[in-house]
């Protein structure tokens, strides 16, 4: 798989995830953008414009503005952009309707190959 010319997005409050994730995704060959909460995330999206991000990798439970309510808003931006969940916590009711909205949810700590493949799904590669 090739992440070539596309850009995914990095949502979680620990730094030292987003370096991971990053670090991770750059190896494909991804650009990658961060943010530490889904206020900026939000932000991101609806500064993105025609330029799309290819998908975004979201945590739930952050500070300021969560997971779940990023979704929603980055839902209404744009209904189509591909949103993996990757939480230690896919399991409680809160998170239901924001799992439900993901187009994969993944549990931490994420298994490299288990999200190489959702990235996969979701962009509709094999």
């Amino acid at each position: 798989m090739s992440g070539e010319k596309q850009t995914i997005l990095v949502v979680d409050d620990e730094k030292r995830i987003r370096e991971m994730y990053t670090h991770f995704l750059e190896s494909l060959g991804y650009s990658v953008q961060t943010c530490s909460d889904g206020f900026d995330a939000v932000a991101a999206v609806e500064g993105r414009g025609e330029e799309r991000f290819a998908a975004v990798l979201m945590d739930l439970k952050m500070a300021h503005v969560d997971g779940r309510t990023a979704i929603d808003a980055i839902r209404d931006i744009d209904p189509t952009l591909r949103i993996i969940v990757i939480s230690g916590f896919v399991d409680e009711d809160e998170g239901r309707d924001a799992l439900a909205k993901a187009a994969r949810v993944l549990r931490k700590p994420v298994d490299f190959d288990e999200l190489k493949a959702a990235l996969q799904e979701v962009q509709g590669e094999d």
